[in-house]
């Protein structure tokens, strides 16, 4: 994906992608992550070449994109973990499909379960005030979001609520990081 984003940036071709799958969503990660570093550098050059009123509003959104671009290393840390995550899933999932009558594979499938929830604590903790200084940075260059704050450590048994937690959680963070890169993007023009 990375080297389908630079072919396409080095021939200066719009990319249009239509991902359909349950983890296509690192895909629009990988690309984000690079638009947001490559938007930084943009910002960073055009502030050193500007003057006046200009240079002090370009400025202001470097901060931002520092943020982005931490909030979205983040991310792409929980991804590489949920995939591992999920690899082990669907091995004890079929371990256990070919033995449903083994009580021990069925508890092995339930707690390898419930650690998506550490997984996501130890992404959310961190997390948290990275997002916290990444609205209080856009606040200060000018964009604002009216957004609920949905992503929070989970507690007490984890199911079907955590998961939904999680995907809101993700779903915010999305919002935000694309919000960012669209606002940055546009007063580069």
């Amino acid at each position: 994906m990375t080297a389908l984003r630079s072919a396409a940036r080095t021939a200066q071709v719009d990319l249009t992608l239509a991902l359909e799958g349950c983890h296509t969503g690192v895909f629009a990660d990988v690309i984000r992550g690079g638009e947001l570093r490559d938007t930084l550098a943009a910002v960073r050059a055009q502030a050193g070449a500007a003057s006046g009123a200009a240079q002090p509003a370009l400025q202001a959104l470097v901060p931002v994109l520092d943020n982005a671009i931490a909030v979205q290393a983040q991310k792409d840390g929980f991804n590489a973990r949920v995939h591992t995550w999920w690899a082990r899933r669907y091995e004890l999932e079929r371990q256990y499909l070919a033995a449903p009558e083994n009580m021990d594979l069925l508890n092995a499938c339930q707690a390898h379960y419930e650690t998506l929830q550490v997984i996501w604590n130890n992404f959310a903790t961190p997390v948290i005030p990275l997002v916290a200084a990444l609205w209080t940075n856009a606040a200060t260059a000018g964009i604002v979001f009216d957004l609920p704050q949905r992503i929070a450590p989970l507690s007490g048994t984890f199911d079907q609520d955590g998961e939904q937690a999680i995907q809101a959680g993700l779903d915010d963070l999305d919002t935000i990081l694309n919000r960012i890169l669209q606002e940055t993007d546009s007063r580069l023009r």
